[in-house]
């Protein structure tokens, strides 16, 4: 049996969760507390208990100029003993439905690792988003960044709205303001910083990065037209560290790219429209 989740199975979801993933039980209950209301889920049931879930977390798709309503699948796991058993294809083939009822476009995901890609493609899954790092020395950074620009906090709309201005022109995953307020107040809990830069009294750009082994990794890049070096001079002054990794939406003159999720077209027109795109971006996935 396979039903929508309520709140009185989050302890089995976070259960199930724990026994899948190598999340600590204090950030699954961080999530179902901040985004789990926000968020829709669907689990299997055996003997009436969850055995298996995946979350549906609502977003947009915006492609050639338009906008789909579209689904995040996050968090999709299965009770090691109850694992091989088709739990997690009869859950795909219902997100799939719920998402047709609902009228979303497309289901977007990021496998875990590599070899997921080919598992995900079994349900009708194609690779669309992609992204780049660049590396950076302090040295090369510093030679990057200009003066001007101030750091200072931002509201979550604005946040959202800079955002929405750095990728709505082609390919891309859009989260709404519940999405962006959960990012951030999650990333400055257990990852690192968020920071917002203005230059001329608007927020120009707005990065999430944090610290590990002497460089910094910078998630999450989005500035304005001509506000990287804003960006990058926020950088240097946020950490003293030499080494800087950005992931950066690709574009069509890039040839490094990276595999950075796949995506499932609810209807042939949402196939076409996503076929004609190229290097699409998703971030802020929670990995």
């Amino acid at each position: 049996m396979i039903r929508i989740a309520n709140k009185s199975d989050i302890p089995a979801m976070a259960e199930t969760w724990k026994s899948s993933f190598r999340d600590s039980g204090e950030y699954i209950d961080f999530f179902m507390r901040n985004r789990f209301p926000s968020a829709g889920a669907l689990i299997a049931l055996e003997n009436g208990q969850p055995v298996s879930q995946l979350v549906l977390l609502p977003g947009e798709m915006s492609l050639a100029g338009r906008r789909y309503a579209a689904y995040y699948l996050y968090a999709a796991a299965t009770r090691p003993e109850y694992r091989g058993q088709g739990h997690m294809a009869c859950l795909m083939e219902a997100a799939k439905t719920h998402a047709r009822e609902h009228s979303v476009s497309y289901i977007a995901l990021v496998p875990g690792e590599e070899s997921l890609y080919g598992y995900y493609a079994r349900f009708g899954f194609l690779k669309c988003f992609t992204y780049i790092k660049r590396e950076f020395s302090r040295e090369e950074l510093s030679a990057k960044a200009c003066e001007g620009g101030e750091i200072r906090p931002a509201g979550i709309a604005e946040i959202t709205a800079l955002r929405n201005a750095c990728l709505d022109v082609g390919g891309a995953f859009l989260w709404d303001e519940n999405a962006m307020r959960y990012a951030v107040k999650e990333h400055e809990a257990y990852r690192g910083k968020s920071i917002c830069v203005f230059d001329c009294g608007r927020l120009c750009a707005w990065l999430l990065a944090s610290r590990d082994g002497g460089t910094v990794y910078v998630s999450e890049f989005c500035a304005l037209p001509a506000a990287f070096s804003c960006a990058a001079k926020a950088l240097l002054e946020s950490f003293g560290e030499q080494r800087f990794e950005l992931r950066l939406r690709a574009d069509g003159c890039d040839k490094d790219t990276i595999d950075g999720g796949m995506i499932f077209p609810v209807s042939r027109e949402a196939e076409a429209a996503v076929r004609q795109s190229e290097n699409s971006y998703i971030g802020l996935i929670l990995d």
